[in-house]
């Protein structure tokens, strides 16, 4: 098997960072549920402390892992009394001899006695669960619960497995029953996973946004690595296990000299704080969740009935294309944004996220293409009414940029970059007034811009993936939109759709100062006040943008991505993002 390596150094770090902050929170969660069922102290003191363990996830909002670990815990509980029913029927038969167990099992004896501080502690069981049941039930929790409890099972069998290896005295057996537990567990999520998008998702057999989670360690990538991904973390997390119990018996008083048991406890107790500390850490920066925004719906917004009503018209031809087209250019000059449900339930923007946000997408790529033919179809004999068209679809694209999400966004710049596009083709063809008309349009769009899109999509996905959105943000540092990479190229396409549409104002007033002049401008400034109200700046470089006057024609561009004036050197690499070095950014090379 060859394995690859397809990950910087910095992701790289940053995967063991998730995967070990998991599988550790994991371990620990698993232990204490060993211990609430099988440790020797008062069961009000085990309850009570599993119940503050299990509490301590509600205020980050990890209501899924407390949904897991909770389940976890009444498992072990479960385990334990089937071992003391167990033993108490063997020895009621004379079948085995009562025998003192393991220092750390509460079952040495059959007998069970119910006292008052049970009775105390069953209660604050239940009063802990009923808080959190109430909290659970106003926040709302989405989990596929079969495969969660497939997750439980699997959780308490390994760690019972690995405990009795550590233990003993039955280590063979449970060394066996270890080895079968992760190949079984293993081998049927990478199966699975084999399947395709006809069988149920790996990701959610292990418990909805955690099993996401657990699933993404990307250490190493295949196209076939999702078991083997699993497999590293059960490793670690029986490691963990291991640790972590091993340091729980170092701490326990033992027959040992005085000097020597306190310096095994001590060491035993290393491991808890070198996981205490970087852990807490991590849990402060997950308490901080921002509200969502204020919005106000009483506003005018066309673009949902806009979206509905020109859905169709890519398909469209005819009187018919015709006229949904002139509905949806009438419509498109009525102020819109993106009307994102901040106020639903968890519910209801999950349910956003896979439907309405999709059709709200797609309808508008659909109307823009839509638009785009029928501009194609007018250009040669009407270039002003064509430009009517292309027009329309930078309005659509400029609602698509107001107060949506990070995807309306990168379709809102690529619903734009359609309409430069043509334009730049159509502008030498552009009446005088059209030109003016398009800049008096364009140039509040530009100036007006929404650029709160990254700020927005980090608060929506904060707000339904709620632990685990957080949790990458904390431990991956992508609090600053410039640290990810799907953030840093989204601010290049925003930047170079914002350098196009200069350019094009630009270009247009040129050629009407032109056209009223004779000759073009010896300056940009000479534009301004009667073309221009403000000469725009080259974004890439925030300078004016390079303009040589000619007696027939102009030179106009942007030094582009590399922030380099090479001379006017253009090819097709100057708009694709990672290859801009050595290219400037005019208006025809796309096209060339």
């Amino acid at each position: 098997m060859s394995w690859k390596i397809s990950v910087t150094a910095m992701e790289l770090f940053s995967a063991y960072d998730l995967q070990l902050t998991l599988a550790s929170a994991a371990a620990i969660y698993c232990l204490l549920g060993y211990w609430l069922a099988f440790g020797k102290q008062s069961w009000l003191w085990r309850a009570g402390f599993v119940c503050a363990a299990l509490a301590l996830l509600v205020p980050i909002r990890a209501y899924e892992p407390l949904v897991f670990f909770a389940l976890t815990s009444l498992l072990f509980v479960a385990a334990a009394g089937g071992q003391w029913l167990l033993l108490s029927t063997l020895r009621k038969g004379g079948k085995v001899a009562a025998e003192k167990d393991s220092a750390d099992v509460a079952v040495a004896s059959p007998r069970f006695q119910f006292r008052l501080h049970d009775l105390l502690g069953l209660m604050a069981v239940f009063g802990a669960a009923a808080w959190m049941t109430r909290t659970l039930l106003r926040e709302q929790v989405l989990m596929p619960w079969v495969g969660t409890l497939i997750s439980v099972a699997v959780a308490v069998a390994i760690t019972l497995a690995t405990i009795g290896l550590l233990r003993g005295p039955r280590r063979i057996l449970s060394s066996v029953v270890l080895v079968l537990v992760v190949g079984i567990a293993v081998g049927y999520f990478h199966w699975l996973h084999r399947m395709g998008p006809m069988g149920p998702s790996v990701q959610y057999i292990v418990g909805g946004d955690l099993g996401n989670q657990l699933f993404n360690p990307y250490l190493f990538w295949t196209n076939d690595s999702a078991g083997y991904n699993l497999l590293v973390l059960v490793l670690i997390n029986i490691g963990f296990l291991a640790i972590f119990y091993g340091a729980a018996r170092a701490t326990q008083p033992t027959e040992a000299k005085p000097m020597p048991r306190r310096v095994w406890q001590v060491l035993g107790a290393a491991p808890y704080m070198a996981w205490i500390l970087p852990t807490g850490w991590v849990y402060l920066q997950l308490l901080s969740y921002p509200p969502p925004p204020a919005q106000s719906r009483n506003r005018p917004n066309v673009l949902p009935f806009l979206l509905e009503r020109g859905q169709a018209l890519e398909s469209l031809s005819g009187a018919q294309a015709q006229t949904v087209g002139a509905e949806v250019i009438l419509l498109s000059k009525k102020p819109g944004f993106v009307p994102v449900p901040w106020e639903a339930d968890l519910r209801g923007r999950k349910n956003y996220d896979v439907g309405s946000m999709l059709f709200e997408v797609q309808s508008a790529r659909s109307i823009s293409r839509g638009l785009d033919a029928q501009a194609t179809t007018l250009e040669a004999t009407d270039p002003d009414l064509a430009s009517e068209q292309l027009m329309a679809i930078f309005r659509i694209g400029n609602m698509l940029e107001h107060e949506g999400l990070l995807v309306h966004g990168l379709v809102g710049v690529a619903i734009d970059g359609v309409g430069v596009d043509h334009l730049a083709r159509l502008r030498r063809q552009l009446s005088s007034s059209k030109a003016r008309a398009i800049i008096a349009e364009i140039q509040p769009m530009e100036e007006s811009r929404d650029h709160n899109d990254v700020t927005r999509d980090q608060l929506w996905y904060s707000l339904n993936d709620r632990w685990a959105f957080r949790l990458d943000q904390v431990l991956n540092s992508e609090t600053e939109p410039g640290s990810n990479p799907t953030f840093h190229y989204y601010g290049l396409a925003c930047t170079r759709n914002s350098c196009m549409k200069r350019l094009l104002m630009i270009d247009l007033a040129l050629r009407a100062y032109g056209a009223d002049h004779g000759v073009y401008p010896s300056k940009l400034e000479s534009l301004s006040p009667q073309y221009l109200t403000d000469i725009p700046l080259d974004p890439f470089c925030e300078k004016p943008f390079v303009y040589r006057p000619a007696a027939k024609d102009f030179v106009l561009y942007s030094v582009g991505g590399d922030g380099v004036d090479n001379g006017g050197t253009f090819g097709p690499n100057q708009y694709i993002p990672i290859a801009w070095e050595g290219y400037d950014l005019n208006l025809d090379a796309p096209h060339e």
